[in-house]
């Protein structure tokens, strides 16, 4: 009867076992050749039976002989984690990123198997050297052997799978110099230096809740990190975490910490060219608008006026000059016309006596007293020029028509970032 059990325990350890590799092979399968609808649910259910299975192996090799007396309790807390992954994967499986889950559980459920194992075969080598019975001391100091190679082995096993399934993470030192080296004043080109440099999927920039340039194909799971210019936030780097990350890992992120200044001055770049773009095409619409409603007309009357003087030059020459007349007025006001859009491109006020002074002159015809004080100011570009001086008159022309002030003062200051104008009248608040 002993030797009919034993035989029967092995048949049943032999069946379970053929089981088990069915069972794994068929996942293995569908994992193959099934949707990604199938494969994400199998992967959830991996995820939870890989521990579950590591935990029904400790508890068969901790005592056999309960094998078949587990109370329902037990299996029932085993089962939990199946339904909860079942659940999970048929209604959020993209709560997380499932692969990197997995790789995660799959190195813990090895650590500590192999910790168990590394105690266990500790003990039974002081066992076979005649320690006998080991004292709560022993056992402590095996105990902490085993513990000190937990880390040291996780990082091996880590490094290991994300060789297998990802090949060679990029030296952060390296990726940094490569980055900085290719980063240029074009976002798209400085994405693809991003991306390639950290083997990253997908890189975007984005500025005030637009997204300026992507790079790299789009995935679910991403990381975020805004991009600073002193203490201003100039925008926000997105990047996307590779298949089997949790996180961005550490060394990636200093290395877009190391490059996010430059990133930062790309997309700063970006809006300057931007808002300069748009002010030329204002200004493109502005002359066409001025061309087409004013000189315009006053050019075709002139021509029509000059046709109608040739035709009666011979039958009726006092029409004819009153024509031509008519030809030298239209022609007057074309030249008037032009010399104002001429003035209102850059007034030759700017380039004869420069800002102060232009400032100055134009307030010394208006009918109140004006005073311009300014600190010395340091070569400003041709549009900050025409900007400050236009903001100056439209400012002092509101003073005089609105504030009911007797005298107005405007002040020139700068600093390393900014030219401001002020105009400080005596009016009332209403007209401030």
């Amino acid at each position: 009867m002993p030797g009919k059990r034993g035989w029967v325990a092995v048949g049943e350890g032999t069946l379970l076992f053929v089981l088990a590799l069915g069972l794994i092979a068929a996942c293995w399968w569908r994992l193959e050749v099934g949707s990604p609808r199938e494969r994400e649910v199998l992967l959830w259910l991996v995820v939870a039976a890989v521990p579950v299975a590591a935990v029904t192996v400790v508890l068969v090799f901790a005592d056999t002989s309960r094998v078949r007396s587990v109370p329902p309790a037990v299996l029932t807390v085993l089962a939990l984690p199946l339904l909860a992954a079942l659940v999970v994967g048929v209604l959020r499986p993209r709560l997380v990123d499932v692969h990197g889950l997995l790789v995660g559980v799959v190195v813990a459920v090895v650590v500590v198997t192999a910790y168990i194992a590394a105690f266990v075969g500790l003990w039974a080598l002081l066992t076979l050297l005649g320690a006998g019975a080991m004292s709560p001391a022993t056992f402590a100091l095996v105990g902490v052997v085993c513990a000190a190679g937990v880390h040291p082995l996780r990082v091996l096993l880590r490094g290991v799978v994300d060789q297998l399934l990802f090949g060679d993470r990029p030296d952060p030192l390296g990726a940094a110099t490569r980055v900085a080296d290719s980063v240029s004043d074009d976002p798209v080109l400085a994405l693809d230096a991003v991306r390639q440099a950290l083997v990253h999927p997908y890189a975007a920039l984005l500025s005030g809740g637009r997204t300026l340039a992507t790079a790299g194909t789009p995935v679910t799971y991403t990381h975020s990190l805004p991009l600073r210019l002193g203490t201003e936030e100039a925008g926000e780097l997105v990047v996307g975490l590779r298949a089997g990350d949790l996180r961005l890992p550490r060394t990636d992120e200093q290395v877009l910490r190391v490059v996010a200044p430059l990133l930062a001055q790309t997309v700063r770049l970006r809006a300057s060219r931007e808002a300069a773009i748009a002010g030329i095409e204002d200004e493109r619409r502005r002359l066409r608008h001025d061309l087409h409603d004013g000189l315009g007309p006053t050019l075709t009357g002139a021509a029509y006026a000059a046709d109608a003087a040739r035709n009666l030059l011979d039958s009726d020459p006092a029409a004819a000059r009153r024509h031509l007349a008519s030809v030298r007025t239209s022609t007057e006001c074309a030249i008037r016309e032009i010399r104002r859009l001429v003035d209102g491109l850059r007034p030759p006020a700017l380039d004869e006596l420069g800002l102060v002074a232009a400032l100055r002159q134009h307030a010394s015809n208006l009918p109140l007293p004006v005073t311009v004080c300014s600190d010395e100011l340091p070569r400003l570009g041709a549009a900050i020029e025409v900007a400050a001086y236009r903001i100056g008159l439209e400012a002092l022309t509101n003073v005089v028509r609105h504030s009911g002030a007797t005298s107005a003062t405007v002040t020139l200051t700068t600093s390393p970032q900014a030219l401001t104008v002020e105009v400080v009248d005596n009016g009332g608040t209403a007209g401030s």
